[in-house]
Formats: C-alpha cells, structure tokens, sequence
C-alpha cells in the first residue's frame, strides 16, 4: 500500500533513481521516488539527468549523481558506499534530517496555500 511505501523503503540503505532522460519530461522532473527514498532516509543515487543533476547540486549531502548510461561510475559509487559504511550512514542521516526540515508535506504546504492564496487575491 502506498501509505506504507515509506516504511518498506526505510529497510534499505540506498534508493536508485536510474532515469535515462528519454524524454523533456523524463530529464526535468523528478521522480516522486526520490522523496520517498528520502523520507525513508536513503542515500541516493542518480543519474545526471537535469532534474536529478540540479537536486543533487541543492543537497549534495544526500547522495552522489553519475554520468547516464555509465556503468561503470554506477558501480564505483556503489562499490564506495560498500567499502565505507561511516560515509553511507552519514549519507543516510543527512538525506533523514533534510526530509523533516526541509522537503516534507508540512513545509511545502505552507508555501503552496501561499502561492493559492496570492493567486486568488490577484483576481
């Protein structure tokens, strides 16, 4: 169940988000399983593509982005979080932190009644 997503990715220590950019939209949004990987406090790694690219410039505590379609940095990075636990914990505790204080429904609700009440007041 969707409700219970979160708490099933928590069992794990890192959340992929592989996207190719096939697509404008596939390279600009982010897929909503970043947030749930960070909700669930995971390390991420991503591919480059503009949207993940840019996240990870924003939160770069959070996880490591990788060149598309470059297997081989995939697994670098991978084989990296293996051999060094003490960096993917604190990875894992930084991604945590960042989604209490920061990208969670509570703080982006107050700023999206902001932009509906504006708009409303403008007309």
């Amino acid at each position: 169940a969707s409700d219970e997503l979160t708490i099933f990715a928590a069992r794990f220590d890192i959340g992929l988000a592989l996207e190719p950019g096939f697509s404008m939209n596939n390279n600009l949004a982010l897929s909503n399983k970043i947030f749930t990987y960070i909700q669930a406090g995971l390390a991420l790694v991503v591919s480059d593509t503009d949207a993940q690219f840019n996240f990870l410039n924003e939160y770069p505590s959070i996880g490591k982005t990788y060149p598309k379609g470059n297997e081989q940095a995939l697994a670098d990075i991978l084989l990296n979080y293996y051999q060094h636990r003490e960096q993917l914990f604190e990875t894992k505790k930084a991604a945590y932190a960042i989604a209490r204080q920061k990208l969670n429904w509570e703080t982006e609700s107050e700023k999206f009644l902001s932009t509906v009440e504006k708009t409303l007041n403008d007309h």
